[in-house]
């Protein structure tokens, strides 16, 4: 539902800019899996990054014959 709320405002973004920032974000979020207190933030913010990366990336390339959605 978030990402859902928020996709058609960071659509006014540029794409570079927005990959870039998912990049970052998704590799602190990664860091953030190793430590003992902060690995639940750093999985949701790693899973959001990834539902955003693939919502963009179908946008972008879209495949009519892919089943997969």
């Amino acid at each position: 539902m978030l990402v859902g709320a928020l996709s058609p405002k960071l659509q006014k973004i540029p794409l570079t800019t927005r990959y870039k920032t998912t990049l970052i974000c998704l590799t602190i979020g990664l860091f953030l899996t190793y430590t003992d207190y902060l690995y639940l933030l750093g999985t949701a913010i790693t899973v959001f990054c990834a539902i955003l990366l693939g919502k963009w990336a179908r946008k972008q390339v879209p495949d009519k014959y892919s089943s997969i959605d």
